[in-house]
Parts: C-alpha cells; sequence; structure tokens
C-alpha cells in the first residue's frame, strides 16, 4: 500500500467518526455487510435519519478504490455525503405494505443473473432456471424523481404473501417489467455518443429508427439492448417477441454479449464468428472492466431469427442439440423450470 494511504479498515473507521459529526446524534450511522450477485460481499454505508425506516445502500468498496487512485479522502467524503443526500427518502416509508401482496404485484418485477457463483443466494430466493441463467425477482420502487430501488424477494417474503406459486410471480413480472422498465435498443456508437454529452441519459425507444440499412452490415455493428432505467436492463432479453422483433428488423440471427446484468450488446451473426473467440472476449471484458456483482455470463447467446430459438451455442456448435431444451429455447413454449423455498 502506498505510504499515505490508510488501510481499508481505518478508511471506514475514520468514515464513520467524520459522519457521525456530520449528523445529529439521533441519526443511526453503521456499515453492513451485504451479499450481492456472484457471491461478492461488499460493505454499505447505512444512514438512517430518525423519521425514516430506508436508507440507501452506499457501497463503500468503491469509494476505497477511489481513494486509493488518488481522491483525497475528504473528497471522497463529500461525495458519499452527496449520495446520500441525492438518494435518500424523506418520507417514512409504510412497511406494512410488504406484507400486502395486493401492494406487491403492482411492483414485481424479474431480473436475470447468472446460476454458478450464485448457489447460495438462490436457495433463499425463488427463481426460474433458463438455460444457464436464473430468473429472480424483486420489488420496483420509484421517488417522486424517478429514481429507481429494488428490493430482491426471498423466501422468507413469500410466506407473508400467503406462499404465491413461483408461476405466478414470473406472469404478474412478465406483464409488469416491460412496463415499468421499458426496453431501449440503439448502436453502441450513440449511447457512447449520450455518456460524453451533457444531455445525456436518453437512449432512444424507436427500434425502427436504430437499425442500419443492409449496406451497413458489411461489418456487422453493435447495439446495446437495456431498459430506460439502466437497471438490470439484460433481463430485456426476456420480454416477449422482442428478441424476434430485433431480428427481424435487421434481417438476420443474433449475437447476444452479455455486457453485464444491466445490458446486453446485440450484433448479427456471420459465419465467421467463432464461438471460443468470443467467448475469450466475454471473459477478458468480465475481468478487466466489470464490477464482479455485475458479471451476467462468460460466453456468448445465439438467437435464430427462423426458429425463435435463444441458445447457448452457436450454430456450428449447437446444430446437433438445436432440440435439447438444455441447448436452446424457443420464445413460444415453456422455457422455465421453477424453485421455491
Amino acid at each position: 500500500m502506498t505510504a499515505n494511504l490508510i488501510s481499508y479498515s481505518d478508511f471506514k473507521a475514520q468514515l464513520l467518526k467524520q459522519l457521525r459529526l456530520e449528523f445529529p446524534a439521533e441519526y443511526d450511522i453503521h456499515i453492513s455487510s451485504i451479499l450481492k450477485t456472484n457471491a461478492i460481499t461488499l460493505d454499505s454505508l447505512m444512514i438512517y435519519a430518525p423519521d425514516c425506516n430506508l436508507t440507501p445502500n452506499i457501497y463503500l468498496n468503491y469509494y476505497y478504490e477511489r481513494y486509493e487512485k488518488g481522491s483525497s479522502f475528504d473528497t471522497v467524503f463529500r461525495e458519499i455525503i452527496d449520495c446520500y443526500q441525492k438518494r435518500r427518502t424523506d418520507p417514512p416509508f409504510d412497511v406494512e405494505r410488504f406484507a400486502d401482496f395486493a401492494y406487491i404485484r403492482q411492483h414485481l418485477v424479474f431480473r436475470i443473473l447468472k446460476q454458478t457463483d450464485n448457489q447460495n443466494l438462490l436457495l433463499d430466493i425463488p427463481h426460474i432456471d433458463f438455460l444457464d441463467l436464473a430468473v429472480v425477482f424483486a420489488i420496483l420502487l420509484e421517488d417522486p424523481e424517478g429514481h429507481h430501488a429494488s428490493v430482491l424477494i426471498h423466501n422468507s417474503h413469500l410466506k407473508a404473501w400467503g406462499s404465491p406459486a413461483t408461476e405466478d410471480l414470473l406472469s404478474i413480472a412478465e406483464f409488469n417489467t416491460p412496463r415499468f422498465l421499458p426496453y431501449t435498443f440503439q448502436p453502441l456508437s450513440d449511447l457512447l455518443d449520450q455518456i460524453s454529452a451533457p444531455e445525456e441519459n436518453r437512449l432512444s425507444d424507436s427500434l425502427g429508427s436504430s437499425c442500419p440499412n443492409d449496406d451497413q452490415l458489411v461489418s456487422p455493428p453493435l447495439f446495446v439492448l437495456s431498459n430506460q432505467a439502466r437497471l438490470y436492463g439484460a433481463a430485456a432479453i426476456l420480454y416477449p417477441e422482442l428478441l424476434s422483433d430485433i431480428a427481424g428488423k435487421l434481417s438476420c440471427d443474433l449475437i447476444i454479449i452479455p455486457s453485464s446484468i444491466h445490458e446486453v450488446l446485440i450484433t448479427p451473426y456471420t459465419s465467421l464468428m467463432s464461438q471460443k473467440r468470443l467467448d475469450d472476449m466475454v471473459v477478458q471484458v468480465n475481468t478487466a472492466q466489470v464490477p464482479g456483482e455485475d458479471i451476467l455470463s462468460d460466453h456468448v447467446y445465439f438467437f435464430s431469427r427462423r426458429q425463435g430459438h435463444l441458445c447457448l451455442e452457436l450454430p456450428e456448435e449447437a446444430k446437433e442439440d438445436l432440440g435439447d431444451s438444455s441447448v436452446c429455447r424457443r420464445e413460444d413454449e415453456p422455457r422455465f423450470q421453477t424453485h421455491a423455498g
């Protein structure tokens, strides 16, 4: 460690000390370890105002990385305060709503995550197998300014709601998710331009205007599929008929590249593509650029426009197993195996 840097444990201790001087004494301020996806545990700063029973999770691991990379402690401290002020919920939340399934069904959505690396988590939550992924459920909350937060549903929640079947959760979430979190689909180059521009944060919601002409497909372009909140947007691959619509607009089969749990990249498939080369690229990007808890998969997926299949393997690897449900799934056939505790 660089000589002038304090250790992570000292960083947390000093942070708590200064926060307790910053806020009135009646505030409850502590740090909790939170199990995230892919068996990643992060330290979350909790700042509870006396009149509020919800607080944003502020993950300190990221702020310590900023400190290690050269930001001063005071700069990081002010960033944490600013993050809390922007994301805090002022009115007290009625926790009894979480016991009311009539309320829950109005806010129920799904996400997807990888099955491997999440075995312990999946034991504790209702989920549905899809290829090598798992469909899980969450309660989506939105504040008056349009900021989203979510609560992952555990088996203990089901008991309070009268033990609804996992199939019922799926039916509700399949209706809600595309409505509450509409998909966005646009060229990667456009998204990068938006992120670098002052007026960022708006993705095109017009599929047709995002698609290239046939002469633009000589060098396969990259498109980003997510949702308008950019929150667990990879789940959009499960929106009814969406992949079929995209494949139809592009007039080709698709390669789905799992960028993260928040988005996927889509590119037209060509017979020159190599499964191993694409999978190696995904692993390299995951290792170098994607936070551990945000990794969705270590390989690409193939979507057949003609057959409506989403597959684990490209055609040359999967052609003998195309009818095997462990390899490919059609959008219009039963595709899930449900699990609940």
